[in-house]
């Protein structure tokens, strides 16, 4: 199922089961936390609709913390199967442009500067932007022409460089809301919350593949798993209460 819907499965769910038991409003006011895969306008405006304080970075959301500003650096330089890694981007994007401070100009992957078209752009998608343009001489015998340019009839690069937030959008709420240093903190505690039990399914319980097929039959296998491991933390949960003095 596509992650970009079934955030709204999963709350309506617990909302349906915690409502079944005598609670009521459940969900409102409840911090809830997803990764990037959840990350969708539908998911947003659900989480607001619930009243649930959401925490869904976008995945672009690490490139903007300073703290992964290196973070490449410590990338395995290859992988299991012992290729490089390469990049399955085709053409550049906006990222792949720099801004020169002192000129004010933006500067491409070649190192040609492009020059300030029009400073009140805007977008098809409402964004408020600079739109930059580049000198014909600039891309005629550009050597990078073929991954920038994506029709090859266009005489030169354009590149709109979005600034500013758009009134009312929740794509961009929720990227302020992320950004902060609470949010970061909310969002990090999903390692210590969830992360484990899946850890502790796959390689404690080793459940690594369902060994039944059929819809009804799996989910009962993974609901008899996920029994177990809740046991498991009740067990452990009332040892620790137990010792604790008082």
């Amino acid at each position: 199922m596509n992650k970009k819907r079934l955030l709204w499965t999963l709350q309506q769910e617990a909302k349906n089961r915690l409502e079944a038991i005598g609670w009521k409003e459940p969900l409102k006011g409840k911090k809830i936390s997803a990764d990037t895969s959840y990350y969708s306008v539908k998911n947003l405006e659900v989480c607001k609709d619930l009243g649930v304080d959401a925490y869904v970075p976008d995945p672009q959301f690490r490139k903007r913390d300073i703290r992964f500003a290196d973070a490449a650096r410590h990338r395995r330089s290859v992988d299991k199967r012992h290729e490089r890694y390469k990049s399955k981007k085709r053409w550049f994007s906006v990222e792949d442009f720099k801004l020169d401070d002192h000129s004010g100009k933006l500067i491409c992957p070649a190192g040609k500067s492009l020059y300030v078209k029009n400073r009140n752009f805007i977008t098809p998608n409402g964004y408020k932007a600079i739109a930059y343009q580049a000198p014909k001489s600039a891309c005629h015998d550009c050597r990078l022409r073929s991954k920038c340019l994506r029709n090859p009839n266009t005489v030169s690069r354009q590149v709109h460089v979005i600034y500013g937030k758009r009134p009312g959008s929740i794509t961009d709420e929720m990227k302020q809301k992320i950004d902060t240093e609470q949010g970061r903190r909310i969002y990090s505690r999903r390692l210590g919350i969830v992360e484990p039990v899946f850890g502790n399914i796959r390689t404690c319980k080793r459940m690594d593949r369902f060994t039944l097929r059929g819809k009804i039959k799996v989910n009962i296998q993974w609901m008899l798993y996920c029994l177990v491991h809740n046991i498991e933390k009740i067990m452990n949960f009332g040892k620790t209460y137990a010792m604790c003095p008082g």
